[in-house]
């Protein structure tokens, strides 16, 4: 077991934190990013699990967007080694996106946006990176949420941006997309590329008063919905009436659609949560009879659920540390 310190501070406790992990192309490497005291943290390790010396002198480096609080919660590494990091930058009462691109020897990529960091708004005092993924030509997409600290207003929002980190023009005319599932809280969580047809796959949670499912869009190329799944290219999962919270997810080599997260149980706990749809976006029957299953590690044994599907519902879900006004 082995802890990594950015931060010391005297007479005060130290703000490290790991917020996501990515395994470096030669599969033995891996980067994991995150908060160090006020900034974006990202350290690199070799496969033994101590630091990469060769990565920045120390094996770990910390980068500064402003003079507010920035917050990694999402990494990945480029084919070609570069160690991209998303997350949020807090300023005042507003948090935007924030990007950052560090080269091999872990400096800032002065390729990317000409300082090797971006930040990107949406017109709301609340913005942040959850997920991103690598698309073909080495575009990066980008998905969190952006909203106003009043009420339920934070929607679903995704970025793609060229590999210069300039905003793509060619997705939904700007580069940026926001989208509600209902009008509660929406918050996305994981963002993927199809291979096949390069699709966009974003997944999350959505909220409806005390009750919430996970979220699931399919976006096409140029930023529309992809109309061939769920009728509308959007879905919901729901395991039971309550909590449904979560939004990690993967494709399958058959373009199946896994998405992860707990739910609540009549106990008053939590339960694992897996649901698996179809490319067309419905519950796959073939995966536990009706494309859901939960777990319980210590209470109870395996078991699987049924409840209604919706394609649009409200809701509010958001994680922590996530800007001005968050929990």
């Amino acid at each position: 077991m082995s802890t990594t310190a950015f931060t010391a501070r005297p007479g005060a406790s130290a703000v490290d934190i790991a917020g996501a992990v990515a395994i470096m192309p030669a599969g033995v490497k891996f980067a994991v990013a995150g908060q160090a005291g006020k900034n974006f943290g990202v350290a690199r390790y070799s496969g033994t699990g101590a630091l990469d010396t060769s990565f920045s002198g120390n094996g770990k480096t910390s980068l500064d967007f402003d003079s507010g609080t920035d917050a990694a919660s999402a990494v990945v590494v480029q084919s070609n080694g570069k160690i991209l990091a998303g997350g949020s930058t807090v300023q005042g009462s507003t948090s935007s996106f924030a990007l950052a691109r560090f080269n091999v020897d872990g400096t800032p990529d002065t390729t990317f946006s000409g300082d090797g960091r971006l930040t990107t708004g949406f017109g709301t005092n609340e913005a942040g990176i959850n997920g991103l993924a690598i698309g073909p030509g080495g575009k990066i997409v980008a998905v969190g949420f952006s909203g106003d600290d009043i009420g339920d207003q934070r929607d679903f929002a995704v970025a793609r941006y060229n590999s210069n980190g300039s905003l793509d023009q060619t997705f939904s005319g700007d580069g940026k997309l926001t989208f509600a599932f209902g009008s509660g809280n929406d918050v996305g969580v994981s963002v993927l590329v199809q291979p096949s047809d390069h699709r966009i796959v974003v997944a999350g949670t959505t909220y409806s008063g005390s009750n919430s499912k996970l979220a699931v869009a399919r976006i096409g190329t140029g930023g529309a919905f992809d109309k061939t799944f769920h009728f509308d290219g959007q879905a919901t999962i729901q395991f039971t009436l309550g909590e449904n919270i979560g939004g990690h997810a993967g494709i399958a080599s058959d373009g199946k659609i896994m998405v992860a997260g707990f739910t609540y149980t009549n106990a008053g706990g939590h339960d694992f949560a897996v649901a698996r749809l179809t490319t067309g976006g419905s519950y796959d029957s073939t995966f536990s009879g009706d494309g859901r299953v939960t777990t319980s590690i210590k209470r109870r044994a395996q078991t699987s659920r049924t409840a209604p599907w919706s394609s649009s519902t409200t809701g509010s879900w958001w994680p922590a540390r996530r800007g001005p006004g968050s929990p």
